[in-house]
């Protein structure tokens, strides 16, 4: 463990830690209240219901795609070995994922908008919203002044997704580990973008069907789409850290994971579960030196 870390780890305690409301403003919004001024940080149910609610989800919902074209002969191979069927319960969940993926964030909708403010709270501990534009945003890892830029890929989606990460707190410890390498001198990497490049991961896996027989298995395709975002984003950063990579190989380590994390679907989610272990990842202190991705190199 480093010095730098170690401090930044103390910095880090010491700031109050901020709560997500018991009223986030997506319940506030269903129940007809103004949302003028709204501070309240967002929860990921929240976030999900508000778009399962949206009077425009019937139009995102009939441009998805929901798997991958694929010849005759591929289609015979699949079904015979491929992956099980998605249970027919989860299709309206599934569809609800792959509509938020191509929603585009509106910044007239107060609700979108204030997910993008709970990302950005919870990674800096900001107390208030932060300007809607700006060169902040590149502190956390977009890339330029405005996110929504950087949202076009995976949609709304991508930002579920940061806020399920960030304000989860059984992922707390990983959140903190791999923000904190996004911000090594040489092993730095846009945190944010990253983010969206595992949320295009998840969403191949999701389309490609081989989520299926965990969600059928757990039933909650959602619940193992997200848990599945941040098992990549584990997966990214164990690569990250043990290859000693840069910048310059962003681009082959995303094809790498993208490759193990979609072949081993049920490893990458048990080797996450493991190391949300309240011993799985311990919280480095003064007087004990732990490097801070020692864990991270389970997989």
């Amino acid at each position: 463990m480093d010095k730098e870390f170690l401090a930044a780890e103390e910095e880090w305690n010491a700031v109050p830690s901020v709560i997500i409301s018991k009223q986030d403003p997506t319940q506030r919004y269903q129940h007809g209240e103004s949302v003028e001024t709204v501070d309240a940080l967002t929860s990921t149910s929240g976030a999900i219901e508000y778009f399962r609610r949206h009077v425009n989800l019937p139009y995102y919902q009939q441009n998805i795609k929901t798997s991958i074209k694929q010849s005759r002969l591929r289609s015979c191979f699949n079904l015979l070995f491929g992956p099980p069927g998605l249970h027919p319960s989860l299709a309206d969940d599934r569809d609800l994922l792959f509509s938020m993926a191509l929603w585009q964030l509106d910044d007239s909708d107060l609700i979108q908008v204030q997910m993008l403010y709970t990302v950005y709270r919870q990674i800096t501990h900001a107390q208030q919203n932060p300007p809607r534009y700006g060169a902040h945003w590149d502190d956390i890892g977009f890339q330029g002044t405005d996110p929504a830029t950087d949202l076009r890929g995976a949609g709304c989606l991508g930002l579920v997704n940061m806020v399920y990460f960030t304000t989860t707190q059984k992922y707390r410890s990983i959140f903190l580990c791999i923000f904190s390498m996004s911000q090594h001198s040489l092993q730095n990497f846009p945190f944010c973008v990253m983010s969206l490049n595992m949320t295009r991961i998840a969403l191949h896996a999701l389309r490609s069907q081989f989520l299926n027989k965990p969600a059928n298995h757990s039933g909650d395709i959602i619940a193992v789409f997200n848990d599945f975002y941040v098992g990549c984003f584990f997966a990214f950063a164990t690569i990250w850290k043990q290859g000693h990579k840069t910048i310059e190989d962003s681009g082959v380590v995303i094809k790498d994971v993208e490759a193990y994390c979609c072949k081993n679907v049920t490893a990458v989610l048990r080797k996450l579960a493991l190391c949300t272990d309240e011993q799985a990842i311990p919280t480095p202190t003064n007087s004990e030196p732990v490097d801070e991705f020692t864990n991270l190199e389970r997989l």
